[in-house]
């Protein structure tokens, strides 16, 4: 289970992200990545609050959390290879790519932090998996 200051570290990471857009409002490839870039953690925090509540059972079945996290994963590895191929333009032109690579950084731990929690719903449900198991659910028949 999440914790409220998991959520919270989520919410303030998209407040900041935020932040940034209006600071590169001029600029709108900068401002429209910042804002991907907060819809993305404030999707985590609702994903992840969701996750401990009864859902909907009608309707389509939705996405499983292990497929919105590697849609996740992605569109932040899209994301990187953009701003990789940006800055290289900027450094040929002989412009500046401090705040580019500020924001290439920003992608990379927001990569990490898929990553990361990729890796804690594969092991939850290892963990699922496992518990069936010794409950007898799978055991083989002799």
């Amino acid at each position: 289970m999440i914790t409220k200051e998991e959520i919270e570290k989520f919410l303030a990471k998209a407040d900041e992200a935020e932040l940034e857009a209006v600071k590169d409002k001029n600029d709108s490839n900068l401002h429209d990545t910042w804002l991907i870039i907060a819809a993305s953690y404030r999707d985590l925090a609702r994903l992840r609050v969701l996750k401990d509540q009864p859902g909907d059972q009608t309707g389509p079945a939705p996405e499983t959390d292990l497929e919105i996290m590697e849609g996740y994963i992605r569109e932040a590895e899209s994301n990187i290879a953009t701003q990789r191929v940006r800055i290289e333009g900027l450094r040929r032109d002989g412009s500046p790519t401090l705040r580019s690579e500020i924001l290439l950084k920003t992608f990379e731990d927001t990569l990490r932090v898929y990553q990361e929690c990729l890796t804690t719903l594969l092991a939850t449900q290892a963990e699922k998996n496992q518990s069936t198991f010794d409950e007898g659910a799978d055991a083989p028949k002799l």
